[in-house]
């Protein structure tokens, strides 16, 4: 009997080697558990004055957490848009007389969010993870024209509910609930047939929490109803309801 031993197959040992360490590495990537995920809401209120014109538009982001979908840095949760809103025109030039209300309502469910570390300075930003959102017949109303006293038949108002820029939140990272306020510029036109010379501000308020510490759904907003013209030989139409204002 020959008790010369086979020699091992060095070829097959590198390949041996990585095996194993594929193995290792998925069974703690199966025993690593995620970190909770981030759920909570932002809210803000566009204003809008001018000389005859009034317009209030409530914008409300929320998410519910759930599974991220991970983009490199970005956790990315999925999120709704609403909008609520009404205002009014009323506008007179010589013996003619434009009237105008109109209510504003829509939601988008298609607003992610997205939680990520800023890596120059270890910030956590919380911020919107798509483009502008457009609501399609967000804006319902009537318009009419009074001519030396005389209502002419009113006209329908129609038109697309913009999303306004989702605040700015930033905290610390080790933090696992965040909550604030501010009030961000508004640039260029804000409102549904805003006047020149219309003045408009913000305010935004917002809370998120992650795991057990997110918060509960903000307070819920009615639709707005959309006015209607009054009937011939009827009062005017009382102003349309705005929504109530966001703490500031």
């Amino acid at each position: 009997m020959s008790n010369v031993r086979p020699r091992p197959d060095w070829a097959r040992v590198p390949m041996l080697a990585l095996t194993v360490c594929a193995l290792l590495a998925s069974q703690r990537a199966a025993t690593q558990t995620p970190p909770p995920s981030w759920a909570g809401w932002a809210r803000c209120q566009v204003d809008v004055q001018g000389p005859g014109y009034v317009e209030r538009r409530v914008h409300t982001w929320t998410s519910n957490g759930g599974t991220p979908t991970v983009e490199g840095a970005f956790r990315v949760y999925p999120g709704t848009w609403s909008l609520v809103g009404g205002g009014s025109l009323q506008r007179t030039q010589g013996t003619q007389t434009l009237v105008a209300q109109w209510a504003i309502n829509g939601t988008m469910t298609n607003a992610p969010l997205a939680v990520f570390v800023r890596a120059s300075d270890g910030r956590m930003l919380l911020q919107a993870r798509h483009a502008q959102l457009r609501a399609a017949g967000a804006v319902a109303g009537y318009q009419q024209q009074i001519i030396d006293g005389k209502p002419q038949t009113p006209g329908q108002l129609l038109g697309e509910g913009f999303e306004f820029a989702f605040p700015l939140i930033d905290a610390p990272a080790t933090d696992k609930s965040v909550s604030g306020s501010s009030s961000p510029p508004v640039n260029g036109s804000a409102g549904f047939m805003q006047p020149g010379g219309a003045r408009a501000t913000a305010a935004c308020t917002w809370t998120f929490g992650q795991g057990t510490a997110a918060p509960a759904p903000p307070p819920a907003l009615a639709a707005v109803p959309v006015p209607s013209p009054p009937t011939a030989g009827a009062p005017q139409a009382p102003p349309v309801a705005l929504p109530p204002g966001v703490p500031r």
